[in-house]
C-alpha cells in the first residue's frame, strides 16, 4: 500500500491529510501558520512537521515511506520563494516525491475536484486563479494588503473602519459600524482606535473583523451594503481577468468560492459576483467548493504519483474525510 500527504499551509493555520492509494483518508493534522513570510522558515517547517505528525495514525501500523507529499503554501509567489521552500522541504525527507504549489492551486483542484478550472479565494487576502485543460495558468489579484487584495477580508474590514471614522468625524454617512467597532475593540473613545489598529492588531486580526460589515449589511445599513457591493465588484473583476486571460468566456466553467469571506454567507456579495461574471461568461457557474484545499493537495499528490483519480477515488475521499 502506498501513502500520500496533502498539506495546506496558510497565514493562520496548517492542515494536512494522510491518504492511501484508494483515496481513503487515514489521518488529519492541524497546526499554526506556515506562510514563511509571516512566520519565518524555521517556524514554518516546525508547524508543517507538527501537522504531519498529527496526521500519522498512532499504533503499531507503519505508514512509511510516504510516496508523495503535495504542499500548497501561502507566499509561494515567485521563483525565489519556490526555490527557497523546495530546498528546505526536500531536506526534511518527508516523502519520496515532493510537489510544491501556491495555496491557490490546491484550492482550485479541491474546489473543482479536477486539475483545471477557475477558483476565487477571499480570506485575509484575495486572488483568483485559472488553469485550462492545456495546463496554462492565469492569476489576478493576490498582490498583498498594501498594493492589492481588493475584496478580501482585510480590505472589507479596513473599509468598514474607515467608514466608521468618517461618520465619527462628520465626513461621511451615519452608520451602525461606528458603535459596532467601538464595542468590538472595547474602546473608551474612538481616539483609542489608532493604538489598536497600528500597534495591537495583526493583519489577520483586522481581516477577521470583516464579519461586522456583513452583520451591519444584514441590518440594511447603507454604508455596509456599499462596502460589500464594492468588494463583490472587485472580486468579480479578478474572475473576469482570469476567464479572459485563458479565453474561457464561452465555456461551461465552475467557479468555487473559497475562503473566510464566503463563510459569512452573504447573498448580497455572491449576487454581485454572479451578476458581473455572468455578463461576460454566461455559461459560468458560481458554487461552493467540492473539497477543501488540503484535499486538493491530496488529489494532486495522488495524480503526481500516477494514480488515476476517478470517481471511486473521489467517493472514498468524501466518505472518509475526518
Amino acid at each position: 500500500m502506498s501513502y500520500f500527504l496533502g498539506i495546506d499551509g496558510g497565514g493562520t493555520k496548517t492542515i494536512s491529510y494522510l491518504a492511501n492509494e484508494k483515496g481513503e483518508i487515514l489521518g488529519r493534522g492541524e497546526a499554526g501558520a506556515s506562510a514563511y513570510h509571516v512566520t519565518g522558515i524555521k517556524k514554518a517547517v516546525q508547524e508543517i512537521r507538527r501537522t504531519i505528525d498529527q496526521a500519522m495514525p498512532s499504533g503499531p501500523k507503519q505508514i512509511t515511506p510516504i510516496e508523495t507529499a503535495c504542499f500548497g503554501l501561502a507566499g509561494i509567489d515567485s521563483q525565489q520563494d519556490y526555490d527557497t521552500i523546495y530546498q528546505v522541504l526536500t531536506e526534511q525527507q518527508i516523502s519520496r516525491q515532493l510537489v510544491l504549489e501556491n495555496d491557490a492551486v490546491i484550492a482550485l483542484v479541491g474546489g473543482n475536484a479536477k486539475p483545471y478550472g477557475v477558483v476565487l479565494i477571499a480570506g485575509t487576502g484575495a486572488i483568483s486563479l485559472g488553469i485550462n485543460k492545456q495546463g496554462q495558468r492565469k492569476r489576478a489579484g493576490g498582490w498583498g494588503h498594501i498594493i492589492g487584495d481588493e475584496g478580501s477580508g482585510y480590505d472589507i474590514a479596513i473599509s468598514g473602519l474607515t467608514a466608521a471614522l468618517k461618520a465619527y468625524d462628520g465626513r461621511g454617512e451615519d452608520t451602525i459600524l461606528l458603535p459596532m467597532f467601538k464595542k468590538k475593540l472595547a474602546l473608551n473613545s474612538m481616539e483609542d482606535i489608532m493604538e489598536k489598529v497600528y500597534f495591537s492588531l495583526s493583519r489577520e486580526e483586522i481581516a477577521s473583523m470583516a464579519y461586522i460589515i456583513f452583520q451591519a449589511a444584514q441590518k440594511r445599513d447603507r454604508v455596509a451594503e456599499k462596502i460589500i457591493i464594492k468588494a463583490g465588484n472587485e472580486l468579480a473583476q479578478n474572475i473576469k481577468a482570469v476567464i479572459n486571460g485563458l479565453q474561457l468566456a464561452g465555456e461551461e466553467i465552475e467557479i468555487p468560492l473559497v475562503g473566510g469571506v464566503f463563510k459569512n454567507e452573504s447573498s448580497l456579495l455572491i449576487d454581485v459576483i454572479k451578476k458581473k461574471v455572468l455578463r461576460s461568461a454566461p455559461k459560468a457557474k458560481i458554487l461552493k467548493p467540492r473539497f477543501e484545499p488540503a484535499i486538493g493537495a491530496v488529489i494532486m499528490a495522488l495524480s503526481q504519483s500516477g494514480v488515476k483519480v476517478d470517481q471511486k477515488i473521489m467517493d472514498n475521499l468524501k466518505r472518509t474525510i475526518i
